[in-house]
């Protein structure tokens, strides 16, 4: 068995139990009560839906925006006459 560690609603660490002992033997109770048993599929980040499923969480793309450079006159300042 598989369970998630709930943070934020979200999994942030999945344990397992040690073979033959309960998650209740492997935990202190105030870090069980954080735990959902989770499917194998699960990953780290996912989220916990209301009805207690788990859903990858949606990652929306960056849209990176068009910079339009306008060009720039360049102003030349004269040299300065050298001293004679």
């Amino acid at each position: 068995m598989r369970y998630g560690r709930i943070v934020d609603n979200a999994v942030a660490e999945i344990v397992t139990p040690i073979e033959g002992f309960d998650i209740a033997d492997c935990f202190a109770p105030a870090i069980v009560a954080t735990l959902a048993l989770i499917t194998d599929d699960v990953q780290i980040g996912w989220v916990k839906q209301e009805d207690g499923s788990f859903a990858a969480p949606v990652v929306e793309e960056a849209v990176t925006p068009v910079v339009e450079e306008t060009p720039v006159e360049e102003t030349v300042t004269p040299a300065e006459p050298e001293p004679e």
